[in-house]
């Protein structure tokens, strides 16, 4: 990122930007619209998606809603559980915290998570936690035999792969069940697969930790030189406290276990290395405040909420389950596949800032997940950076790098996002979709290329914007393809549209994406703004980092003081801005 590149005028009140909103708006109001009349007890489809529906609980918004999606409506079922076990746990972090000594605080909070972990593990996935714990042993077990040599990335590599399909094929090795035994009341397999990639983490920061030197990479770390973090280097950011190798005896069984089974990110993440995670353990982070904490989960409730809502007033999750596209226009059948991907974002954002806000409770503060809407992307390649924003710096450290980064991308893409298919699930509906991002990618690849002299040319926005049309569609066609409606229904969908009576919704949706692009690049350039303008009053206000070591005044008190004089959110201050 170049901090000091001066941002463009803001279009925001031009005559240009008013056709925009007027455009793409009442477009996508229109789509909004088309979803609620489908879902409405009155249209005349309405009997062949009954099944899937249940009785509502905001009957004067609906008398029905669509609670038919498997994963989310487990989420919801089991959230009571959830909540009492995160209050529980809390309660007994803070007071081991509270009550142990400086020396002891992290050897003693260790021992209490590997303790609580295995607890709920156990009344979670009874006796099938001994399948767990027997994988994370052998795990351990090869990192130790590598060391620091390549056999130890060659075999943990091999081993966790192995692992993921064996698990495929065994259905959680069954055959290895004890008949009679308590197991537990959800499959412990389900949810191994973000286990496999900290254990992936944990041996390979190992093996780096006997190859790169703390000096030199803080050395080439420049990107909190013009804005002072918070916390002094190496924690001044995420990049940072990945980055640095931890000291060879937190490399231990017991750090790796507190690790591995961390129960705030046990289920679903966010993902965090271990030498993040472990440097937050023993510094925690200055940003994670308790009114921070407050407002991010305010934040969550209210899209719960919104969740509620929407699932009483959109039924589109069993309309595309029922795949009844007889009988549908176009434009409807457009609807129902746009308002699926905003249900899918949404769900996802609830279950990853719900085990989030866990983690920031107990102060830890892994990466957020959903940086973005998911209609706020024009970019194929910034759009998986914003999707699973953890999962992807995971991909980046431990995967793309190594096989050769930016030198080889249009190589490396192919095997990272197939390994991410096969780590969501091993079905051919996700490898098509992983090699369908790969296939949508280059072009923007190549484009970037082609036209990187031209950024300044007044006709570049205009084309740029073309370009976003025909990422949106891509990227709204992959997805559907990996998470809605499989290869056969994304093929049914695009036979319904592609006929001559769709032509002028294909042609309608276009104006519609144009438009919206356009947007969506003030919305970025406006975000540079912003940040030229933090930059230039944090650094007037907060002295550098060092000034905070000296004990001055806290990197809280400066973070408050340049709050207070230039109004922007609390975390935006750090370096790591989307943090909270």
């Amino acid at each position: 990122m170049n901090w000091e590149a001066p941002p463009p005028a803001s279009r925001w009140n031009t005559a240009e930007y008013y056709v925009y909103y007027v455009v793409a708006f009442s477009l996508w109001g229109y789509m909004y619209w088309t979803g609620y009349t489908l879902s409405q007890p009155s249209h005349p489809n309405a009997y062949r998606i009954d099944r899937y529906l249940s009785d509502a609980w905001l009957p004067f918004i609906n008398p029905l809603m669509d609670n038919s999606d498997h994963q989310y409506a487990g989420f919801r079922k089991n959230l009571p559980i959830l909540f009492a076990a995160m209050l529980g746990y809390l309660a007994l972090s803070w007071t081991v915290k509270k009550r142990a000594s400086a020396a002891a605080d992290a050897s003693r909070w260790l021992a209490f998570s590997i303790a609580f972990s295995t607890v709920f593990l156990v009344i979670a996935h009874g006796q099938h936690v001994v399948k767990v714990l027997a994988i994370l042993a052998i795990n351990y077990a090869l990192g130790r035999i590598g060391g620091g040599t390549w056999f130890n990335p060659a075999l943990t590599w091999a081993f966790n792969i192995a692992i993921l399909f064996a698990i495929d094929w065994t259905r959680g090795f069954r055959a290895l069940d004890v008949s009679g035994v308590y197991a537990g009341i959800m499959r412990w397999d389900i949810t191994f697969n973000i286990t496999v990639l900290r254990l992936i983490s944990f041996n390979l920061d190992y093996y780096w930790s006997h190859h790169e030197l703390t000096a030199a990479l803080l050395e080439t770390h420049k990107r909190c030189a013009s804005l002072p973090a918070l916390d002094p280097p190496p924690a001044c950011c995420t990049k940072m406290r990945s980055a640095v190798p931890r000291p060879a005896r937190e490399y231990s069984f017991t750090h790796y276990l507190a690790y591995a089974l961390y129960i705030p990110l046990y289920f679903a993440g966010p993902i965090m290395p271990f030498n993040a995670w472990m440097s937050q353990v023993t510094s925690p982070p200055r940003a994670v405040t308790r009114a921070a904490v407050t407002k991010y989960a305010a934040r969550l409730a209210g899209a719960v909420l919104l969740m509620e809502v929407m699932m009483h007033l959109f039924h589109v999750v069993a309309l595309a389950r029922a795949r009844e596209w007889a009988g549908m226009s176009p434009l409807e059948i457009g609807a129902v596949g746009f308002i699926n991907l905003k249900f899918i974002w949404l769900k996802l954002l609830i279950i990853w800032r719900f085990f989030r806000t866990w983690a920031l409770a107990d102060g830890i503060d892994p990466p957020e997940n959903m940086r973005r809407c998911v209609t706020n992307h024009y970019s194929a390649i910034q759009f998986w950076r914003d999707w699973h924003t953890s999962f992807n710096a995971w991909n980046i450290r431990y995967l793309y790098v190594p096989l050769g980064g930016a030198r080889t991308r249009a190589l490396n893409i192919w095997v990272v996002f197939t390994f991410v298919a096969v780590w969501h699930d091993i079905e051919l509906r996700l490898l098509a979709w992983g090699w369908l991002i790969c296939l949508f990618i280059l072009p923007e690849v190549v484009a970037r290329l082609v036209f990187a002299k031209y950024t300044t040319r007044p006709w570049y926005r205009h084309l740029a914007a073309l370009g976003a049309v025909l990422n949106i569609l891509t990227m709204i066609t992959a997805n559907l393809v990996g998470f809605a409606v499989g290869v056969d229904g994304m093929r049914t969908m695009l036979a319904s549209i592609l006929q001559p009576e769709g032509l002028g919704f294909l042609a309608g949706a276009a104006v519609c994406l144009y438009a919206s692009a356009h947007i969506f690049f003030e919305v970025r350039d406006q975000e540079a703004r912003d940040r030229a303008a933090l930059v230039e009053r944090y650094a007037a206000v907060i002295p550098h980092h060092d000034a905070v070591e000296e004990g001055t005044t806290s990197g809280v008190e400066r973070a408050a003081a340049v709050r207070g004089r230039i109004g922007v959110p609390e975390a935006r201050v750090s370096v790591d801005h989307v943090a909270l």
